[in-house]
């Protein structure tokens, strides 16, 4: 498990990405007004985050999967970082050309696939979370703040989905608000801003503890937390 920990860092790459955006256009634009190339934009999209956590996702499984019974568990969060990953791919493919089309079409399906893989990260890295407590009594607790972030998540799912659903007319549309007699749209951006600007990046902060507690456990240094014998010194 000597590399372990990188893999763990690596996974906590996409929970970062909303707090990191703000400082990702003009590092890479930097470059282009040197060299005169083309700026790298297409490194702030999400789904290069999402690749980075695949891949460490995978790495770490590969590296675990003799020492931990349960690294199975991690499977579920891998899918997701997937789906995530390879989302624009898709979208390019499954292209909507019906300005009406109905919820039933593949781009709206994977539209939706693609919000709700978002969403079940905190669920998912819960279960990565329990499978990792072999790392110590505590981990647990990092895996119950997961299920409670997954309330924001869901609050976010719910909104990402309500217009589609009261397009389809499987939910009556919401009474907009009379102010002085005049109709005012409200957008509610709450949950997006809970889950992705509190709510995810715990998340990350969470696989960096692990990575540090990996590391340590692979040096030997942390006193209460248990090493496989089966692991290599």
């Amino acid at each position: 498990m000597r590399t372990s920990h990188l893999s763990l860092v690596a996974m906590s790459a996409f929970c970062f990405y909303t707090l990191l955006l703000p400082f990702l256009y003009p590092v890479l634009a930097f470059p282009a007004n040197i060299t005169g190339l083309e700026p790298l934009y297409f490194l702030d999209d999400p789904s290069c985050f999402a690749c980075v956590s695949l891949c460490g996702g995978i790495a770490f499984l590969l590296v675990t999967r003799n020492e931990n019974p349960s690294w199975y568990l991690g499977i579920p969060l891998c899918i997701m970082f997937a789906i995530t990953a390879i989302s624009p791919l898709v979208s390019g493919i499954l292209v909507i050309n019906d300005p009406s089309p109905p919820i039933y079409h593949p781009g709206i399906l994977w539209i939706l696939l693609s919000q709700a893989a978002v969403c079940l990260i905190p669920p998912c890295a819960a279960l990565f979370f329990w499978s990792q407590r072999a790392l110590g009594r505590w981990v647990p607790v990092l895996a119950a703040l997961a299920l409670l972030i997954t309330l924001s998540s869901a609050a976010m799912l719910c909104a990402e989905f309500s217009p589609w659903l009261v397009s389809a007319g499987l939910i009556p549309p919401e009474s907009p608000p009379m102010v002085d007699g005049q109709v005012v749209r409200m957008e509610n951006d709450g949950p997006l801003i809970l889950y992705l600007g509190f709510g995810l990046p715990l998340i990350g902060i969470f696989f960096l503890i692990l990575a540090a507690a990996a590391w340590f456990t692979s040096k030997g240094a942390v006193p209460g937390i248990s090493r496989d014998p089966g692991a290599r010194s």
